[in-house]
């Protein structure tokens, strides 16, 4: 859990003023460095980390139906914000998207 918690303060630190907690109306900038050099979704990555350490720390159904929602629920938002993205910042995105992974 606790490696979830640094991952996503340091992604939102890196995105400066980047960073939105919904798709924005503006085009955004695209960070492509410290986390974002290794996944394209390091906040996300984070957070699942988080949901993975909750459900190992306590292992109950509800614990994993829980790590299981925010999966794809987490997975859908990303795909939207890739479509976004692919949009709004084109080929730059676009080259972006093909170097580095989408998890990890």
């Amino acid at each position: 859990m606790a490696l979830g918690v640094g991952i996503v303060m340091i992604a939102q630190l890196e995105m400066g003023n980047s960073w939105r907690v919904l798709i924005p109306d503006e085009t955004p900038s695209l960070i492509t460095g410290g986390l974002f050099r290794y996944s394209r979704n390091p906040i996300f990555l984070g957070m699942m980390l988080m949901a993975l350490g909750i459900a190992l720390a306590v292992p109950h159904t509800l614990s994993w139906m829980a790590f299981a929602v925010a999966y794809v629920t987490i997975s859908v938002q990303i795909r939207l914000e890739e479509d976004y993205l692919g949009r709004t910042l084109g080929e730059t995105y676009k080259t972006y998207r093909e170097q580095i992974r989408r998890w990890f």
